[in-house]
């Protein structure tokens, strides 16, 4: 140890520059600390004033919307008219049509037209089907029978398409 001007060194010189650089590595890591915090801080300050904002503007359509809500509750009497007044006419439709299928003259005209055809299509069958439902409601097992075989038939129809259409591709070209 070396005595500078008579008085011993309490740290020797090789351990104050260990300290003076550990000191410095510090104070860059603190200064690195202070300026990551305040660039959170700023972020946090615009996210918070951007939300504010957003949250203004939607305080303002809500207060719209009652607005709105409010004037048509005071218009809803007229609304109710017009709603009831659409039912009637589609009451007045569905009565014409139950009295149109109830007689049974759509079915027997349709049933005639396809006696006719050697092979109903499935679709064709299905619409009959669906025509001698109508007529002779649900309670009549046949009709209900009768659309479960057009179905029947139509998926099949459907599966043999399917199966000719694969074995097609699956064909060598020549």
């Amino acid at each position: 140890m070396s005595h500078i001007n008579g008085v011993t060194p309490f740290i020797s010189h090789s351990s104050f520059m260990k300290n003076s650089s550990l000191r410095l590595v510090l104070e860059i890591l603190m200064g690195l600390c202070l300026i990551t915090t305040s660039v959170m801080a700023y972020v946090l300050y615009t996210s918070n004033q951007i939300l504010g904002a957003q949250i203004n503007g939607l305080s303002i359509e809500l207060v719209e919307v009652h607005e709105l809500l409010d004037k048509r509750l005071v218009e809803r009497p007229n609304e109710e008219v017009k709603v009831v007044e659409v039912v009637d006419t589609s009451k007045e439709q569905l009565e014409a049509l139950k009295s149109a299928f109830s007689n049974g003259v759509i079915y027997q005209d349709l049933e005639k037209s396809y006696k006719t055809q050697k092979y109903l299509s499935a679709d064709q069958q299905v619409g009959l089907a669906t025509v001698r439902l109508l007529t002779k409601g649900s309670s009549d097992q046949g009709a209900l029978d009768a659309i479960q075989k057009a179905l029947e038939t139509a998926e099949f129809n459907l599966k043999i398409k399917e199966i000719s259409a694969s074995g097609k591709e699956s064909k060598p070209k020549k």
